[in-house]
């Protein structure tokens, strides 16, 4: 299994849905770029021929120090820019169905606020 962990959780959709586009986009490209740079670390700790994955599943795990309420469509939404990091890291082929044969999301207490996606081939 690989896991990638990207430090704090972007917001949901319901948060950023009344801003302007311009900040929006930004706010993608940030939580993207974020996970690119963690995925690009993971993945230089494992061998290169792994690489990229052409038929996973993915859990992503949403660690807060908080108990607040997330709804499991909007934590999807929000990580989608992640996901996008990730592919772009070359860890998975693409963020298709024909790659993420499965998706799955949880939520878990924690000391720290962080989103942990956990890619297993």
């Amino acid at each position: 299994m690989i896991v990638v962990t990207v430090p704090g959780i972007p917001p949901s959709p319901n948060q950023t849905r009344r801003e302007h586009w311009a900040k929006r986009a930004a706010e993608a490209r940030f939580w993207r770029d974020q996970a690119l740079y963690a995925a690009l670390d993971t993945r230089n700790r494992h061998p290169k021929e792994l690489f990229p994955i052409r038929s996973a599943r993915l859990r992503v795990v949403i660690v807060s120090p908080t108990s607040v309420r997330r709804d499991p469509d909007n934590v999807i939404a929000s990580v989608k820019p992640i996901l996008d990091g990730i592919v772009r890291a070359g860890i998975l082929a693409d963020d298709s169905f024909a790659v993420v044969r499965e998706l799955a999301v949880a939520l878990e207490l924690g000391k720290t606020a962080e989103v942990r996606i956990e890619v297993e081939p």
